[in-house]
């Protein structure tokens, strides 16, 4: 029962994935959680995908009026669709969007990556 804003969306290579870390600020007037959801979007596949998969989360406790920076970890496989021909999994280089908020419907900041 208070607001949460997102801010500051970075992603690093990390190993096999990447981090992906943002800032969450409760600006809202009472204590309260937010469960952070990020979501990513191939931007050309060769596959029907959907519009944006939810790929990690992260739950955070914060104080009226703080900030807390939350860390998520995706790895390769985040990025990665079935393929029936082939009978696996299978990850495509290319532009992907990392995007993050508090539900699909509720995105709040996006940044776009290249996978190699």
């Amino acid at each position: 029962y208070t607001d949460f804003s997102h801010s500051e969306l970075t992603v690093t290579q990390a190993g096999d994935g990447f981090d992906v870390r943002l800032e969450v600020r409760n600006s809202g007037n009472r204590d309260g959680s937010e469960t952070v959801q990020i979501y990513v979007h191939e931007e050309n596949p060769c596959v029907p995908r959907p519009v944006r998969e939810l790929k990690g989360f992260c739950k955070v406790s914060i104080p009226k009026g703080q900030a807390r920076t939350v860390t998520v970890h995706l790895p390769r496989e985040a990025f990665a669709y079935y393929d029936s021909d082939s009978h696996g999994w299978v990850v495509n280089p290319g532009a992907f969007t990392i995007e993050a908020g508090a539900s699909a419907a509720d995105i709040r900041t996006a940044i776009p990556v290249v996978l190699e």
